[in-house]
């Protein structure tokens, strides 16, 4: 039988194998962790209150990091385009909500959030990996205690590109010829485009002479 007592915690465990001591052991270090981080969230907090600092939020940390990049001079104007999507989901998401208040699950909620708008796997995880580098930054400037974010699992990319695939490898003959002359059938370009806007130059590429494409049009 071993028995630990920690502030207001009273532990008894029995173990009969130092890897079993061991392993308690590990599980108390892991709960004195948490409870220090736990402390010093709200000690930050109250010294907040009382000197009236502004909370960090997904406002507020999308004007540091964008000055940032900005100053560095290391990324150019597309990937700050990028960065400011990205923001403007977690805005939308999180409100004004302080990030020190913000949990993995909070995050696990904004994944499924982008996942709802039916966003690719692929672009679903590059905001999420957008996420925590915003997150890394506002750690190593102490804006908050830790990334929270940073165990979140990416989507499976894989999976959806075999779905497209099979989607595309199900076209008949007839349907193929369609996309190739579209001209004037709306409902049609409406029908198919939004599924497979990348494949067709492929297709005239791999096989120029089925039939005469006019991008023109489509």
């Amino acid at each position: 039988m071993f028995q630990l007592e920690y502030d207001d915690l009273k532990i008894y465990f029995e173990y009969e194998t130092e890897e079993e001591l061991k392993i308690a052991l590990e599980k108390i270090y892991e709960l004195e962790k948490f409870r220090k981080l736990e402390q010093y969230r709200e000690a930050k907090r109250k010294v907040q209150a009382i000197e009236n600092i502004p909370t960090l939020t997904f406002q507020n940390l999308q004007v540091k990091f964008i000055e940032f990049k900005k100053l560095t001079k290391k990324v150019g104007q597309g990937s700050i385009n990028a960065y400011l999507t990205t923001f403007k989901y977690l805005i939308k998401f999180f409100n004004d909500k302080p990030i020190e208040q913000l949990k993995l699950e909070d995050y696990e909620k904004f994944q499924k959030f982008l996942t709802d708008k039916k966003l690719s796997p692929r672009s679903v995880n590059k905001h999420i990996s957008y996420l925590k580098n915003f997150l890394d930054f506002a750690v190593k400037r102490k804006l908050v205690s830790e990334n929270e974010a940073k165990n979140i699992e990416m989507l499976d990319e894989k999976k959806h590109k075999m779905a497209r695939r099979n989607i595309i490898q199900n076209y008949n003959n007839e349907e193929i010829q369609t996309l190739l002359t579209f001209g004037n059938r709306s409902k049609l370009r409406v029908k198919y485009l939004l599924v497979t806007p990348f494949w067709l130059l492929h297709l005239q590429l791999k096989l120029p002479n089925i039939y005469p494409t006019s991008f023109q049009r489509i």
